[in-house]
């Protein structure tokens, strides 16, 4: 029977194979950065709905696709408890809408990102041109 180390790496190598994906970011990674884009070159505050409904319209050229608030909120709050974001109640006394600004160290990890997955981004959408040309003949 295999120990739990065994078993674990076993999963992590299975894992990393399902990372080998052409993007190799995950809707969660992008929806995290284009918030931090959002927040740090489009507008100052920003609340949840109103950031689904910006990435709903910045993409619907080429896409329908929008995160859904299941995506959105738990990036929002994780951004927060980290320090990069910081929001305010439009109504403090209730359970109302929160706005949303990104912190200095947001816009230090916002670059951060970019950077990091610029080069990723950059394969991918080599691959997908590569894959057009090949499969639909250019």
């Amino acid at each position: 029977m295999p120990t739990k180390d065994e078993e674990r790496r076993k999963y992590k190598g299975i894992y990393n194979r399902f990372m080998m994906q052409p993007a190799k970011i995950s809707t969660t990674g992008f929806v995290r950065l284009y918030v931090l884009y959002m927040l740090t070159e489009k507008k100052d505050e920003m609340y949840g709905l109103e950031m689904i409904e910006q990435i709903k319209k910045d993409f619907a050229h080429v896409s329908r696709w929008k995160p859904n608030s299941s995506v959105m909120y738990p990036i929002l709050k994780r951004l927060s408890n980290q320090g990069y974001l910081a929001y305010y109640k439009e109504d403090p006394t209730t359970n109302s809408r929160k706005y949303y600004k990104i912190t200095r160290a947001g816009k230090q990890y916002y670059r951060e990102q970019k950077d990091k997955y610029q080069p990723i981004f950059n394969e991918a959408i080599s691959m997908l041109e590569l894959a057009i040309d090949e499969i639909y003949g250019g």
